[in-house]
């Protein structure tokens, strides 16, 4: 039998439990769509989040400019993590996204990175000037907007011309990374975050580009319409905007806010 003592420990427990929205009668899931080149980083959060909450993450990845496209489709996402302000505001302004949620959960940094030895003696711009290389890795601009970023940054430098020829177009970053991890291009223009983590070694070179030679890569996310009774899309957000969710995505190669 249950002591009395030991009853009001259990109500106590079971009442922050419910307080906390943590419960199993409580749990829910929810489906997220992210941008591609935050896609490693978004498994540590989901992992994080996981582990402070008994609420499940889904993460499905692709450019942004796709899942948007799938977002208006109808397609059954809760949240959306986009690589730009802009789709996630337009979701909002078609009545698809809850009216004043999207805020920026990171800001993207763009670096060409070259895994060609030959390429160590220059600089970014003199060596995207010269045009003695293959190809070039960009995400599709139009769907992507690290793509974008990498075209305003060769205009900026005088080296679209250039470069023109050469370029390689996947349809998103993480595309554009597998074609220089493989050596199927020369270099190509990736996130930073997506290169944080790999050991340097003496066949590679990275390039940060400064950010005022593009449209900074405010990425924005946004609560859609159809999650405003799922707890876990409600948890998630909240948690997005966290010190200790900020601090994951600062170390994995984002600036914060």
């Amino acid at each position: 039998m249950i002591s009395f003592r030991s009853f009001k420990i259990v109500v106590a427990i079971n009442a922050a439990i419910a307080v906390l929205g943590l419960s199993s009668a409580s749990a829910d899931e929810a489906l997220v769509a992210v941008a591609t080149n935050f896609s490693n980083t978004a498994k540590l959060l989901k992992e994080d989040f996981e582990r402070r909450s008994e609420h499940r993450i889904t993460l499905a990845t692709g450019s942004t400019g796709v899942l948007y496209s799938q977002i208006t489709q109808g397609a059954p996402y809760d949240l959306f993590l986009a690589a730009d302000e802009s789709r996630p505001k337009l979701l909002e302004q078609s009545d698809i996204a809850r009216a004043g949620s999207s805020f920026t959960y990171a800001i993207g940094r763009l670096t060409f990175w070259s895994t060609n030895q030959r390429d160590l003696e220059f600089d970014t711009d003199g060596y995207l000037q010269l045009g003695e290389y293959r190809s070039i890795a960009i995400a599709n601009p139009k769907l992507a907007p690290y793509g974008l970023a990498a075209i305003e940054f060769l205009n900026a430098i005088g080296a679209q011309d250039v470069v023109d020829n050469q370029i390689v177009t996947a349809e998103n970053v993480g595309q554009a990374y597998a074609l220089v991890a493989t050596k199927n291009a020369d270099g190509g223009f990736v996130a930073r975050s997506q290169i944080a983590k790999t050991e340097p070694h003496s066949e590679q070179r990275v390039w940060n580009i400064p950010s005022d030679m593009h449209t900074p890569i405010r990425q924005n996310a946004v609560l859609l319409k159809r999650a405003h009774s799922n707890s876990a899309a409600m948890a998630f957000f909240e948690y997005l905007k966290s010190a200790e969710s900020q601090q994951i995505i600062f170390s994995q190669g984002y600036e914060v806010e």
